[in-house]
């Protein structure tokens, strides 16, 4: 089924934090969760597997932090980290006829010359490698880059389903210092 039509009649229920479970549930001491995909790949199903036995309907992909600025310009790495996982979601969403969604976290710590939409298209080219239809952009400060990669996702894959998500403080302000509903409305418009 896609996923508009899905959510017309059902909640579409997603899965948890894969970070926060990771941890949980990981006792090899310096392991990331993205680097599991690699290093750990029956731990990263498993979670996958228990978070869709408990109904949830979308999976995202661990890899909230596989770029080349936290991976340090391996572009080789990030490529194997995002195929890994985008396999490892897939197999047990198929299971479970569950959609996956790439996830991409905010992007941050980039160089004057760097611009968060490159490296947002660089992420997004890998998962796209993959048959990815599904985005996650999460819990971002600000808009940086997100219109424009949101834009070229659409040329790429016209039927492509994108969600934004931002972290916001009580008061309302990400740490960036944007109010909450100026950013919902960007990104609306």
């Amino acid at each position: 089924m896609e996923i508009r039509e899905y959510i017309k009649e059902n909640v579409l229920l997603f899965d948890g934090g894969m970070g926060t479970y990771f941890a949980q549930k990981n006792h090899k001491a310096g392991m990331s969760c993205e680097l599991a995909a690699l290093h750990q790949p029956e731990l990263i199903e498993q979670i996958h597997r228990e978070y869709l036995e408990a109904g949830s309907k979308a999976v995202k992909t661990d890899t909230f932090a596989a770029n080349r600025i936290a991976f340090q310009g391996d572009e080789d790495l990030v490529r194997r980290t995002i195929a890994a996982a985008w396999h490892l979601a897939r197999e047990a969403a198929t299971e479970y006829d569950a959609f996956v969604f790439a996830d991409i976290g905010p992007v941050s710590g980039l160089g004057e010359e760097q611009s968060a939409f490159d490296e947002f298209r660089f992420v997004t080219d890998c998962f796209l490698e993959q048959g990815a239809q599904n985005f996650l952009f999460e819990t971002n400060a600000d808009t940086s880059g997100l219109c424009e990669i949101a834009a070229y996702i659409r040329e790429q894959v016209p039927s492509a389903y994108i969600i934004v998500s931002f972290a916001v403080q009580v008061d309302g302000f990400s740490r960036e210092g944007f109010w909450a509903a100026d950013l919902f409305e960007k990104m609306r418009s």
